[in-house]
């Protein structure tokens, strides 16, 4: 969480290492496979009413995830589509 801040505190890519958890692979496929969410023809994931539904649930619930909710409210909507893709597509 800290790299992510630093990025889009100082709006730069610096180089780092990073991998994604062959986990949240297998959590997107247990979550597209129970209606929670699709993937698009554009290859990003869509939430679905069951995915709005959890969420709404998340969201008003506030014993769960408070760390997790705290760190996305500090960031909150500055992780555009473009940062996501500049720090996960392979440059040529």
């Amino acid at each position: 969480m800290k790299s992510l801040k630093c990025i889009l505190d100082r709006n730069s890519l610096p180089m780092i290492h990073w991998a994604i958890d062959p986990a949240v692979n297998r959590a997107l496929g247990l979550a597209i496979a129970d209606e929670i969410c699709v993937l698009t023809s554009a290859k990003k994931y869509k939430l679905l009413p069951k995915g709005v539904n959890l969420i709404n649930k998340i969201e008003k619930d506030t014993s769960l995830f408070q760390n997790e909710k705290n760190n996305l409210k500090q960031i909150g909507k500055r992780i555009t589509d473009e940062i996501v893709d500049d720090l996960t597509i392979k440059k040529q």
